[in-house]
């Protein structure tokens, strides 16, 4: 086993408002020397967004069906919006951060 510990926390949430109560939880794992993988979701914000651009939701069996339009939103509200706007929360909390993208 390596040097780093590490936890993941998966959080399921409604808005990006709600995670600043986790920053905190966030910084405390990083100084007592645990890495904290957040895994985050993003479904109010992306419906947000899908009724913007006027593409509904599609179910089947209860299940999320995802086409490519769809897709696209996605990937633009999780990783432009949301990931983005939790790693500045934690960027002021710790001044250092990433983005899956860099």
């Amino acid at each position: 086993m390596g040097k780093h510990r590490a936890a993941l926390m998966s959080l399921r949430i409604k808005s990006l408002d709600e995670y600043k109560w986790y920053k905190e939880d966030l910084v405390l794992l990083s100084c007592v020397g645990i890495r904290p993988v957040l895994v985050h979701g993003g479904g109010p914000e992306i419906n947000i967004w899908l009724n913007k651009v006027n593409i509904q939701p599609h179910f089947l069996n209860g299940l999320h069906v995802t086409d490519a339009a769809t897709m696209e939103i996605v990937q633009m509200v999780l990783v432009g919006k949301v990931n983005k706007g939790l790693v500045s929360l934690i960027n002021k909390a710790v001044r250092v951060g990433w983005s899956s993208l860099e």
